[in-house]
């Protein structure tokens, strides 16, 4: 499951950058998407499966809505099927990774349309997500008016809530705290690396505007979002709340990393740089912070009781 999960990660990457880029360097961002770190840290440290499932949906949303905002008129039109069919992928991939899906899609469809001054594509994502709804009501609407018959409050209890879960955050949790640590110093290389890595790709500001504008507001909006300024946006927004965790962002901070890395670090070894800098924050996260299994003696027979 995990490779087959990663291998269709590596494969929607490829299939984005390949666009752009020649045969090396798409794989190059094919294989650094598949082992950024916040994989690793799904893999070794959350066991959160379905929410590294959905990751491959994140690069080929951009690559359908960039292809959609090439074309015109009825051409446009007809990428309303495949992005249609990807949000509803979402929905019953998982849950979380859904909503944050969908609010990076509206981000993105939002940037492109002003991009090109096109009310036209708002309404073309607007009909997407409709659709999609439609096509996965099935599962949709059972689980909304099944929600009366849970504590559904008990989903952001304490511990789960954003507030909780915001990046180097306190609790009196100390185990939640540890974790927090090991996953925001993670949150905080990738965000310095991908912004970095943005402004150095200073060619691709004139020759691809369009990609460039999304991975910039896209990567700061997703980097905010994990901050505790943005509490005020999570107790507003609808449906975020869910999300629980505000490093959930990562999951399509990812996707700008491997990118902006890919694009903005032509030199192979200023790559083989970031990847070993990477890696040594996993290993002293490892090894300093939180190993990827923290439960001791007394937790397991805790849980079988």
């Amino acid at each position: 499951y995990i490779w087959a999960a990663l291998a269709a990660a590596g494969v929607s990457m490829h299939a984005l950058t390949s666009r752009w880029l020649n045969r090396r360097d798409a794989l190059f961002a094919a294989c650094l998407f598949v082992a950024n770190p916040y994989h690793i840290l799904i893999v070794y440290w959350r066991s959160a499966f379905a929410e590294l499932l959905a990751a491959w949906l994140v690069p080929l949303m951009l690559l359908l809505l960039l292809q959609a905002a090439e074309k015109t008129g009825r051409e446009q039109w007809r990428m309303v099927a495949p992005l249609s069919l990807l949000l509803a992928a979402a929905w019953l991939t998982n849950a979380p990774a859904a909503v944050m899906i969908h609010y990076s899609f509206a981000l993105v469809v939002v940037i492109l349309a002003w991009r090109q001054r096109s009310a036209k594509f708002l309404l073309l994502g607007g009909v997407c997500v409709v659709a999609a709804a439609a096509l996965c009501a099935f599962y949709l609407i059972p689980a909304d008016y099944e929600q009366k018959w849970v504590q559904i409050s008990e989903a952001i209890s304490q511990g789960l809530r954003p507030q909780d879960n915001f990046l180097f955050i306190h609790t009196t949790d100390a185990d939640h705290d540890a974790f927090n640590r090991l996953v925001s110093w993670i949150a905080v290389a990738e965000i310095f690396v991908t912004l970095a890595a943005l402004a150095a790709a200073k060619s691709w500001r004139e020759s691809r505007k369009n990609l460039w504008y999304v991975l910039v507001v896209w990567a700061a909006v997703a980097s905010a979002l994990m901050l505790a300024p943005s509490r005020v946006l999570w107790a507003t927004l609808p449906k975020v709340e869910f999300m629980q965790l505000p490093w959930r962002w990562l999951l399509c901070l990812s996707t700008t990393f491997s990118l902006a890395v890919t694009i903005g670090l032509r030199q192979w070894w200023a790559r083989a740089l970031i990847c070993v800098a990477m890696l040594l924050v996993i290993v002293a996260g490892w090894a300093r912070v939180q190993t990827p299994w923290w439960d001791q003696v007394d937790d397991l027979r805790e849980m079988q009781h």
